[in-house]
């Protein structure tokens, strides 16, 4: 369900906003840091995340297209994020969405809590939460 993007799927993701500009989308992609979300072998979303300070994976983004959600492609999908990295002996992981966002309900809903906010002028408030991956589920079994 989830494998790395390559420069072959540039026009998938690019399709979903107008940023970044398309070098940096590039180097994104030659990072390592975008995810394909794959039903059916077809790309229907992506995952974008960081590992903050070399310990600790923070999920920037998760995107599915409108026609594919509500069907548990989403949870599947950050599941197998954390399996991965588990996998790689993270303990902890981290996503943050806008306090104006329905997302806050996802993230709750998937094992989430609360850990802090982030006020800028100018910008809604962000918040953040974490989740305790250190007894992952295997994703193919939940």
């Amino acid at each position: 369900m989830l494998r790395a993007a390559q420069d072959s799927d540039f026009t998938f993701l690019r399709g979903f906003s107008s940023g970044p500009r398309d070098e940096r989308l590039r180097a994104q992609i030659q990072e390592g840091r975008l995810l394909i979300i794959e039903s059916l072998e077809v790309p229907v979303g992506f995952i974008k995340f960081y590992v903050l300070w070399e310990l600790l994976p923070f999920m920037e983004v998760i995107v599915i297209r409108d026609d594919h959600r509500g069907c548990g492609i989403g949870r599947r999908a950050v599941r197998e994020w954390e399996a991965q990295m588990a996998a790689k002996s993270f303990k902890l992981t981290i996503v943050s969405t806008q306090a104006d966002e329905t997302a806050k309900g996802f993230w709750h809903r998937v094992g989430y809590q609360d850990c802090g906010s982030l006020a800028l002028p100018g910008r809604p408030l962000e918040l953040f939460m974490y989740r305790d991956i250190s007894t992952a589920v295997d994703p193919k079994n939940c």
